[in-house]
């Protein structure tokens, strides 16, 4: 049986049952985009923390380009980023990237598909850090097979007011076609 839209599904005593969701901690449904563009775009209700899903790529033979995130469409000069790559041959690199126009989601190269999740953390008043993310991405060179993972953490150092809207896109100016989810929940 399904529960009402307000239920989770709970354990009592060994027993599953439909039980009110209660207050805070939920994750909530923010809606999804998908398409061809310069960016795959969600506005985004405020929130504490958001849970990005994507599956990308892009259709041109251009190297060297990057799977990006923004938010609030911010493209200037205030992401900084850090990656960790571990390929197919269990080769591990590492790349910084510090005052770019987006968050770093991937590593540069003949990359095609890019698939992963990242949360997104609002500035807290008591850290002031500015809105920080993480993240987990799979590539591969063509639209099929694996070429590595990438680790990834950054921050937009001045965006300290509510997040508006997600951003997923490719770096180079180059369109992304693709699909993402985006789910949000206060602490």
């Amino acid at each position: 049986a399904k529960g009402e839209n307000d239920e989770v599904l709970t354990l009592k005593s060994g027993i599953p049952s439909w039980e009110s969701a209660g207050s805070g901690s939920v994750w909530e449904d923010e809606g999804s985009d998908s398409g061809t563009a310069s960016a795959l775009s969600v506005d985004v209700s405020d929130k504490d923390v958001y849970q990005i899903q994507y599956s990308v790529q892009h259709d041109d033979d251009a190297s060297g380009f990057e799977c990006a995130i923004t938010f609030n469409g911010i493209t200037t000069s205030t992401y900084s980023s850090g990656s960790c790559t571990i390929n197919t041959s269990a080769q591990l690199s590492h790349a910084v990237e510090i005052n770019q126009t987006y968050g770093l989601l991937s590593a540069g190269g003949d990359t095609k598909s890019h698939l992963g999740f990242v949360q997104v953390y609002k500035n807290q008043a008591s850290r002031q850090s500015g809105t920080v993310y993480r993240g987990c991405e799979t590539t591969s060179v063509g639209t099929t097979g694996f070429q590595y993972v990438v680790f990834t953490g950054g921050v937009n150092y001045n965006l300290t007011d509510a997040i508006s809207s997600l951003q997923i896109k490719v770096t180079d100016g180059l369109d992304v076609t693709g699909n993402m989810k985006v789910i949000s929940m206060d602490y």
